[in-house]
């Protein structure tokens, strides 16, 4: 049983942090696209 806790406990961890490595990468993937789309407002 507390073996069953330990595990679940480690899980849970690491979907935490796969889900802060998602937001980042979310995050700077929409910065990038904000930076093309005002550059390209510029050159119209």
């Amino acid at each position: 049983m507390e073996r069953d806790k330990i595990f679940l406990k480690m899980l849970l961890n690491q979907q935490q942090e796969n889900a802060e490595r998602w937001k980042a990468e979310i995050r700077s993937k929409i910065l990038k696209l904000n930076e093309q789309r005002d550059s390209s407002e510029i050159e119209d």
